[in-house]
């Protein structure tokens, strides 16, 4: 996979982490934990992508 594309991954980190507190925990998702995820995942996305 290589180094710069596995780093890139390491931004998703946090909403994985999100997702499980929410599934786990009961904790509320609030509209700028979407939005935040949205960007990030798109953006993880388009330095993946060929």
């Amino acid at each position: 996979m290589g180094a710069g594309r596995a780093a890139t991954f390491l931004n998703v980190q946090p909403f994985v982490a999100l997702l499980l507190s929410w599934l786990i925990l009961d904790e509320p998702v609030h509209a700028y934990h979407v939005a935040g995820a949205t960007r990030v995942i798109a953006g993880a996305w388009l330095t993946t992508h060929r």
